[in-house]
């Protein structure tokens, strides 16, 4: 599915989806930098290639440089280029693509929850619940979101996590000059939080689906990190300035941290806390934070699952993000795709392709129908014998000459069909035996005329009826009320009333008095009462 969505944008968008393969992993602070390759073998054990830890140019750093989301550290790419490109001359390197992770100098990360609402919104409604987790500016920023399904809260309401990401714009500009200087491509952009996130995935994915926290120590540097279903929920940096030990356990205050992440975030179940790091205090320290946690807590040694001496917070997060297309992550940020287009436009790209696909194989299913029909009737034709006589006739005939003369033929059969009954004639026969059955009892008919021409085509005028009959029933109303329903009758009828306009005239007889008339001769006044509603319908045809 993922590589159909791929597919999609880069024909629907014009966007250059990611290339399959390593690539490397750049972690860029004012402090460090290092630079990683890794890849991973058959059996899937993640193995370091490269780890190069490249000091920052006494010239290069500037005290107001480290203070988060600055932009003076990589303000000049070509000196900070310069020491990389040292470092990269020392070995070989089988990538072109780098994915540049940063430290919190350069990039921040929150993740809050907010109410669930539609996709088509989310692009407006998350930088706006955002600016209260981040006290910066938004039209300053470049900025990527992930949003995670959660459970209803305790009403029942509908709700998401969402993970965000933020820098500075001015360092995508200079962080894309860096890498052209170094005659490399930028792969993607990431905060050292998920890129550290991925690496531990990679050599000590958890045991189970319970959230779980991730104390790491570098001297007197302290990363607290909480992780549930693979996303980075909660990170905290917490800097002593010396080693930490025991009696640091306050100032880091894991249980504060743990509790923020149940109360304010609503996770619960956290199984274990891990610690990793340098400092010569980390199993007294793994021992008071199982005591303040109230929770399996376990040392992870880092540098032995990953096979090397040693290692720090920025080494790891340069693997993590050289890891990005050996592990698999539901992290997508990535801050360098601010053109990337939403899932709301592939969906709907995705449709409108899917429909042309659709309307294409049907055009083309149509083609091929005609194409085979062509084909049966040309067979079809080739089979019928060319008679001698038919031959003579158009024999020395040009095409103009042809045509004549088959109008002429044409012309012919019209005015034969004309006299013998072709096949728009009415049948007469038809017509009258569908008058006859409408007509009611106690009305019979006198005549029926009948006008038909013998004229042909379009100019012979239309079939014509004339009906003339009497009526007898108990009085003259009763009379005229069948002479009536006659007619209606035969506008009812699904032939006739379509074929004819019908009129009717009545000529009313004089009244018998039938108390008057007692002593006449009964045939005379049969007769009589036979003369005393005469109708006559007209049934002219219909052009």
């Amino acid at each position: 599915m993922a590589d159909i969505e791929k597919i999609v944008e880069q024909l629907a968008f014009g966007v250059e989806g990611r290339a399959a393969g390593a690539s490397l992993g750049l972690y860029l602070s004012p402090e460090v930098i290092y630079l990683a390759e890794s890849h991973v073998e058959k059996g899937g054990k993640y193995v370091v290639d490269h780890l190069v830890r490249i000091p920052i140019p006494a010239d290069t750093k500037n005290p107001a440089g480290t203070a988060t989301m600055s932009t003076d550290f990589i303000g000049d790419p070509l000196k900070v280029a310069g020491a990389i490109r040292q470092a990269m001359s020392q070995m070989r390197w089988n990538s072109k693509r780098v994915r540049v992770t940063l430290s919190h100098h350069l990039g921040l990360m929150r993740y809050f929850v907010m109410p669930d609402m539609e996709r088509r919104y989310l692009r407006t409604a998350v930088p706006l619940e955002a600016k209260k987790y981040i006290p910066i500016p938004f039209d300053v920023l470049a900025h990527d979101f992930q949003a995670v399904p959660l459970p209803p809260d305790a009403p029942g309401k509908p709700r998401i996590g969402v993970l965000i990401a933020v820098t500075q714009k001015k360092n995508l500009a200079n962080i894309q000059g860096l890498l052209d200087h170094l005659g490399l491509k930028l792969d993607g952009l990431e905060v050292a939080p998920c890129s550290v996130l991925r690496l531990w995935q990679a050599i000590d994915p958890p045991k189970g689906p319970e959230p779980f926290a991730h104390v790491h120590i570098d001297g007197g540097n302290v990363r607290v990190a909480v992780f549930d279903k693979g996303f980075p929920i909660f990170f905290r940096e917490v800097f002593l300035g010396s080693d930490a030990a025991v009696s640091d356990q306050r100032k880091i205050d894991l249980s504060g941290c743990l509790s923020f992440v149940q109360k304010q975030l609503g996770v619960a179940g956290l199984a274990r806390v891990r610690v990793s790091g340098t400092t010569p205090a980390l199993e007294e320290l793994r021992a008071a934070f199982a005591a303040e946690a109230g929770i399996e807590a376990v040392i992870q040694d880092t540098p032995k699952l990953l096979s090397v001496k040693s290692g720090d917070w920025g080494g790891y997060a340069a693997l993590g993000a050289s890891a990005l297309s050996l592990v698999p992550t539901p992290v997508t940020l990535d801050l360098a795709a601010a053109d990337r287009a939403t899932a709301e436009e592939r969906m709907a790209a995705r449709d409108v392709l899917l429909l042309g696909g659709a309307a294409a194989l049907f055009l083309a299913g149509a083609g091929l129908l005609k194409t085979a029909t062509y084909n049966y009737r040309a067979r079809e034709l080739k089979q019928y014998r060319v008679d001698a006589d038919v031959s003579a006739a158009f024999a020395g005939l040009g095409p103009l000459d042809i045509d004549s003369r088959l109008s002429d033929m044409q012309s012919q059969l019209n005015s034969l069909g004309a006299v013998t009954g072709g096949a728009a004639r009415p049948k007469l026969s038809a017509l009258i035996k569908d008058v006859i059955e409408c007509m009611p009892e106690k009305v019979w008919l006198d005549r029926i005329s009948v006008a038909n021409s013998l004229a042909g085509g379009e100019a012979r005028p239309p079939v014509s009826f004339s009906l003339k009959g009497r009526v007898q029933d108990k009085d003259v109303t009763d009379e005229q009320t069948l002479a009536f329903a006659f007619k209606e009758n035969l506008l009812k009828h699904p032939v006739l009333g379509k074929m004819f306009d019908v009129q009717i005239s009545l000529q009313k007889g004089a009244e018998t008095d039938m108390s008057a008339q007692s002593g006449m001769d009964p045939a005379a006044l049969a007769a009589r009462l036979e003369e005393r509603t005469v109708f006559t319908l007209v049934l002219r045809g219909k052009r």
